[in-house]
């Protein structure tokens, strides 16, 4: 039904929160809507692109591994990454 069990569901888009909507709408075609979780979290975030070319690969979320097991949305410019990603990688 378009969803696996465990895993972050990751839409991104470039452009307004309008073009995500479009994007999932499209998209909800092939995913069961009326599957009720224990658990749900939606974010919906629009940022000027300060580092990098605005792309789906630069929207947010940012993810982590093949099942999505780090999900995060930032405000703002990491500049602790590459600690943060050792940390993380530990």
């Amino acid at each position: 039904d378009g969803f696996k069990e465990g895993v972050a569901a990751v839409y991104r888009q470039v452009g307004s929160v309008d073009k995500l909507q479009d994007l999932i709408q499209e998209k909800s075609t092939s995913m069961n809507l009326e599957r009720m979780f224990s658990t749900s979290c939606s974010i919906a975030h629009t940022r000027w692109a300060t580092h990098g070319a605005p792309s789906v690969v630069n929207a947010h979320p940012q993810t982590c591994g093949d099942q999505n097991e780090f999900v995060v949305v930032h405000n703002g410019i990491i500049t602790n990454q590459l600690a943060l990603r050792e940390f993380l990688r530990s």
